[in-house]
């Protein structure tokens, strides 16, 4: 029986406690092992809004998780999550072998050297003080408002 790579990603209504989507999560997982599958390491479950309503939901919980498991296996695993309730949608995507992102390539790569808090890149030249300057004069301004209006406007 040969294992493939799936991954799941699924949205959980918003008005969950952490308690609920934690129980939900766990019984995901449980779910994949009691199937002979193994579920790899995932990134944390997000609050996202919406692009459009779901179930009169603006915002819900995102959770991806990366698999193993016998493709004969998949079809009682959408079954099991089509009836939850609690799950606004889900999708289940035959993927390639990912490699695990090393903790080394992940401080090399990850960090934000150049970028500002709101993750946009500064490129921007840096200001430097300009020279000081001597302070104009009312007869200086008023001089140069009327070379500037007797100017020809081309």
């Amino acid at each position: 029986m040969k294992q493939s790579q799936y991954e799941i990603t699924y949205l959980l209504d918003p008005k969950l406690s952490e308690e609920d989507r934690g129980t939900l999560d766990t019984s995901i997982d449980e779910l994949v092992a009691k199937h002979g599958g193994s579920v790899a390491p995932s990134a944390p479950t997000l609050r996202k809004k919406l692009a459009y309503d779901i179930k009169r939901n603006n915002s819900a919980f995102l959770r991806v998780v990366n698999i193993e498991l016998d493709p004969a296996k998949i079809a009682a695993i959408k079954d099991v999550m089509k009836r939850e309730v609690k799950m606004l949608r889900f999708t289940i995507l035959a993927t390639t072998q990912r490699k695990r992102i090393t903790q080394e390539i992940f401080d090399k790569y990850g960090k934000k050297s150049d970028k500002d808090r709101s993750g946009k890149s500064d490129h921007r030249k840096p200001i430097t003080p300009a020279a000081p300057q001597k302070e104009a004069t009312m007869q200086e301004v008023e001089k140069g408002i009327e070379e500037a209006l007797t100017q020809e406007v081309l």
